[in-house]
């Protein structure tokens, strides 16, 4: 596929733009059918040995799966594929959250590509009823990259929630969760790639006088098997979505309301990232983003180094180490990568 240059977004001069691809043909950035942009989401994940996968939902229901092998070198190679049966915009109505994530097996055989639905009927603004969630799962064997098997999972009964994660040791979990009175949860592993769910951890909430809310097994030994000397709360905290905590990192910026401090790290741990958003309250009361950066930091001595105007694009990055030196890939449109080198 042919080099595709494309108006980068202004950058510090210490992050260097290497490359630029074009993914395929551009989608469209607004429709009527989905004004909260939730089609427009990516999710991006990058392979044991480098390759750059991006997730995207599409509104006619079939996603799309590309795979960049060698997106740092002068020879990338781009794979697609479609994954049929996913949300499309015939599912908008009532739709409160559309999630999009990617996960890779730790032995890079298998991608695993999520995306989860929640429905929530109101009135005048206000919740009628309880929430609706499904998942569908798509597995993928990244040797052929052709997907091998899926299934579309409903959250459990009584349940209003599900998510799919990834805990620390590389198990897929399927999560379910309630709220409200006799609030309770539970999770249980999915096998890949046969995506046959294993034995259920359920759990209540307990209130404590002097702890407040805890999580209380009620399959204890099931439980015990997966969060092992770890407590619930711990073990369900560090979860795949589980955003790491940071703080101490200093700001060059000395007028900006703000620093932030990374939520995300290059795998060598070298650089972190954060991302700057400012704005203001329209005339309606809502507040309307008027910039975004990514400021870059070192983790060596936990000041900024560069930053990155993100003001006119969603900020789908992802941070890569690959032969020594450390990037920082941005996606957008689910069809345009920009391949930056961080400093040295």
């Amino acid at each position: 596929m042919p080099l595709v240059l494309i108006a980068p977004p202004r950058a510090d001069a210490q992050i260097r733009l290497i490359k630029q691809l074009s993914l395929g043909p551009r989608h469209p950035a607004f429709t009527l059918l989905d004004l909260e942009g939730r089609f427009q989401q990516q999710a991006l994940e990058l392979t044991p040995s480098g390759d750059l996968l991006t997730f995207s939902p599409r509104p006619d229901g079939v996603w799309e799966l590309a795979r960049v092998h060698g997106w740092n070198t002068s020879k990338p190679i781009i794979d697609h594929i479609k994954l049929t049966g996913y949300f499309s915009s015939a599912d908008r109505h009532d739709l409160e959250n559309l999630t999009v994530s990617i996960y890779v097996t730790s032995d890079g055989a298998h991608a695993i590509c999520v995306g989860s639905a929640e429905w929530l009927r109101r009135e005048s603004g206000r919740p009628a009823g309880k929430a609706r969630t499904d998942s569908i799962i798509t597995v993928v064997d990244l040797a052929t990259f052709r997907p091998i098997n899926s299934s579309r999972l409903k959250a459990a009964d009584s349940n209003e929630y599900q998510s799919i994660e990834m805990d620390g040791k590389g198990r897929l979990l399927l999560v379910n969760s309630s709220f409200g009175e006799n609030r309770h949860g539970e999770f249980a592993s999915l096998e890949v790639p046969s995506l046959r769910v294993g034995p259920s951890c359920k759990y209540d909430y307990a209130t404590n006088k002097q702890q407040g809310e805890q999580l209380s097994p009620v399959t204890v030994e099931s439980c015990k098997e997966y969060s092992g000397s770890e407590t619930l709360e711990v073990f369900l905290k560090k979860l795949g979505s589980y955003v790491p905590t940071s703080s101490g990192f200093l700001c060059k910026d000395k007028k900006a309301e703000y620093c932030p401090q990374p939520d995300r790290f290059t795998p060598d741990h070298q650089f972190g990232l954060g991302i700057r958003s400012e704005g203001r309250d329209n005339i309606f009361g809502s507040w309307v983003q008027t910039r975004a950066t990514a400021i870059l930091f070192s983790t060596a001595t936990l000041t900024e180094v560069a930053e990155l105007d993100l003001t006119h694009i969603p900020p789908f990055v992802k941070l890569a180490s690959v032969d020594g030196r450390s990037y920082l890939l941005l996606v957008r449109d689910g069809s345009e990568l920009s391949v930056y080198q961080l400093p040295t």
